[in-house]
């Protein structure tokens, strides 16, 4: 999962699981919190472009990708790219 906001900046996230921990934290989640923990105080990014790349399973972090992206850049598509393994 990847975030590029208006300003140019680009951050990383990925999916954390922990069987003794759920829910687990998606990966929008944990490039939201990375994001703005490396801001400047004060300082408001705006999301410009969302991109999720993963191997898709049962486990498929898409439909949650879009419900918390439609609220936090309601003008912004998700870009959904199904890798394959091997």
């Amino acid at each position: 999962m990847a975030l590029q906001f208006a300003d140019g900046a680009v951050f990383a996230g990925r999916y954390a699981g922990n069987a003794a921990y759920n829910p687990s934290l998606s990966p929008l989640e944990s490039v939201l919190a990375f994001a703005h923990l490396s801001s400047p105080l004060g300082v408001a990014r705006r999301v410009k472009r969302c991109v999720l790349v993963e191997v898709p399973t049962l486990a498929c972090q898409r439909s949650a990708t879009e419900a918390v992206l439609a609220v936090v850049a309601p003008r912004v598509r998700l870009e959904y790219f199904a890798a394959q393994l091997g």
